[in-house]
């Protein structure tokens, strides 16, 4: 038996729907239920901000090294040395952040990451800069980031652990 496919307009009622029974069973939109969490926007507003920083810094980073040496093979050695640090030291940061605050370990990670990039700038400003400090740079803001990942992925449940897990999830879905 052949059955016509969905079009876009059936879904996107079909999930309208859902949400008015959501919303007379609830009151509110999810989306609004779990923004209403003070705790919750704070979250969200400061993962925007980091979010921010770090593809700033990760389109900064690399046109810095090709406009200092122009050689793509120090390009790559400069990203692996912030890449494979970040997916080492995620494990590590996932049993730091059972251990210790997730909270402090966001705000401590991004805190150095803050202070990396500030006198990241404040070199290149001064002329200062030299390719060995990219690769001190990149290893260490690396690190770094392998710790602040998973605190900021266990944060989410936290904070909308009986509001609702799925509107909170795709509200977090930038980091």
């Amino acid at each position: 038996m052949y059955h016509a496919p969905r079009t876009r307009q059936h879904s996107t009622r079909k999930l309208s729907w859902i949400w008015q029974v959501d919303a007379i069973t609830h009151g509110v939109h999810p989306m609004r239920r779990v923004l209403g969490i003070r705790d919750f926007r704070l979250y969200w507003v400061g993962q925007a901000t980091s979010l921010l920083g770090d593809n700033f810094h990760f389109i900064a980073a690399p046109w810095l090294v090709l406009q200092l040496t122009g050689d793509p093979l120090i390009l790559g050695a400069v990203m692996a040395l912030g890449g494979v640090p970040r997916a080492v030291f995620t494990l590590v940061g996932g049993a730091i952040t059972d251990r210790f605050s997730p909270r402090i370990v966001m705000i401590t990670s991004d805190i150095i990451r803050f202070l990396l990039t500030t006198m990241l700038a404040a070199l290149v400003i001064t002329g200062a800069i030299q390719v060995w400090m990219m690769y001190l740079v990149a290893l260490i803001f690396g690190v770094v980031s392998g710790f602040f990942m998973p605190a900021s992925m266990s944060m989410l449940p936290r904070l909308v652990e009986g509001d609702d897990p799925a509107a909170g999830k795709c509200a977090g879905a930038g980091h």
